[in-house]
């Protein structure tokens, strides 16, 4: 798919572009074809509850580092004999548990591998990273940060792609339309799991999705309180006195410019602030991009990983709030791979529709009563973002 429609029927939708520019027949973005159960939404509560919702849905962010650090964590905790009882949730797996294996992680770190990962024997091995709210937060599935992490397995290097959570998208194998953020939580509803959404952003970028991770919100303030806090460069000064919070509620967030040392919490409302931000989404997506670095520089210190009751509390964490699809014996070869990377040299792009050159643009449709935001690509296909 080249485009948001099917092109064996072009005819279908009809739309013009925000701007009053009639786009081609074939690369027409859906304007009416947005099946509002599809949003998966909390009930409406008020008129004002709904508006807020809307734009302040939960954003979370899926890290690099938490899967590098679980991979490490989990072999260098093995070979100090320390005892794991917490379990990371494999999808499509015979039934074992993510430490069921695990020798073959501390193994793994004296020895070289031999089987090939998925798309290694290629040069380049892309993981799909999403974050989501949790079970203790509205939307609990909807995947509000969704990250690509490419590694080239030959120059050793490494890319995080950031993608939008707005983008309008086909559900594939159908023709209905649907935020990106709202295909993972389709999927789970409809017994395919990740499938719809790996599909869609491989006809997105062009690239195949070999692996996924998810994390929680829970998981994420955890995970930082648990390395004891990590020192963040705050890009400017905070205020948000009606930031979102749990059930609907609003509450303070302020941080001031400069070097802090961020607990989970904080960090969590660092990386989903946006109001302050004149970047929106978009600021806060490059926020997200610079905890990963901080958090992986707190990992892979000497501090954290000669702390064994602090790898040992990670990987419990882990345990409660990862899912993947990786199964142990190539966590094994990706840990090796990790070894050898350049991973303080990392490409990083964000796909955007606010600056001139940017490959996407804003539109709007109808849902029920209200006109939802969305984004779609600004030529009408996913050409230039391949």
């Amino acid at each position: 798919m080249d485009g948001l429609i099917k092109k064996e029927n072009p005819k279908k939708y009809l739309a013009s572009s925000p701007h009053g520019i009639i786009l081609p027949e074939e690369t027409r973005i859906p304007s009416a074809q947005y099946n509002e159960n599809l949003l998966f939404r909390p009930k409406r509560k008020t008129a004002s509850q709904q508006k807020r919702f809307l734009p302040k849905h939960f954003f979370l962010f899926a890290f690099l580092a938490f899967f590098l650090l679980s991979c490490f964590a989990v072999a260098f905790a093995l070979y100090k004999g320390v005892s794991l009882g917490r379990e990371i949730q494999i999808e499509n797996t015979s039934g074992n548990s993510f430490f069921a294996d695990m020798k073959h992680l501390a193994t793994a770190l004296i020895t070289t591998k031999s089987a090939p990962l998925l798309g290694e024997e290629n040069g380049r091995i892309n993981i799909l990273l999403l974050g989501r709210a949790g079970n203790h937060y509205p939307g609990k599935n909807l995947t509000d940060t969704i990250m690509i992490l490419s590694i080239n397995t030959k120059e050793r290097k490494v890319a995080l792609l950031s993608l939008p959570r707005d983008l309008y998208v086909e559900i594939p194998g159908t023709e209905l339309f649907i935020k990106l953020n709202a295909l993972y939580q389709y999927g789970l509803s409809n017994g395919d799991g990740i499938r719809p959404l790996r599909t869609a952003i491989e006809n997105i970028t062009g690239e195949e999705i070999h692996y996924f991770f998810t994390l929680d919100f829970d998981g994420f303030e955890k995970v930082v309180d648990a390395l004891h806090g990590i020192s963040v460069d705050v890009v400017r000064d905070f205020y948000d006195p009606r930031y979102p919070g749990k059930n609907y509620s609003y509450e303070t967030f302020e941080i001031k410019k400069g070097w802090q040392t961020l607990d989970g919490a904080t960090t969590l409302k660092y990386v989903r602030e946006r109001h302050n931000d004149p970047d929106g989404d978009f600021g806060r997506a490059k926020r997200q991009q610079q905890v990963i670095s901080a958090i992986k520089e707190k990992a892979f210190s000497l501090g954290t990983l000669f702390n064994i009751v602090m790898i040992n509390n990670i990987l419990h964490v882990l345990g409660e709030s990862v899912q993947t699809d990786m199964p142990p014996t190539d966590m094994e070869g990706l840990l090796t791979i990790i070894r050898t990377l350049d991973t303080k040299n990392i490409t990083t792009f964000v796909v955007d529709a606010w600056k001139k050159e940017s490959l996407l643009r804003v539109s709007h449709v109808v849902v029920g009563d209200v006109s939802a935001f969305i984004l779609v690509p600004r030529i009408g296909t996913w050409n230039e973002i391949r």
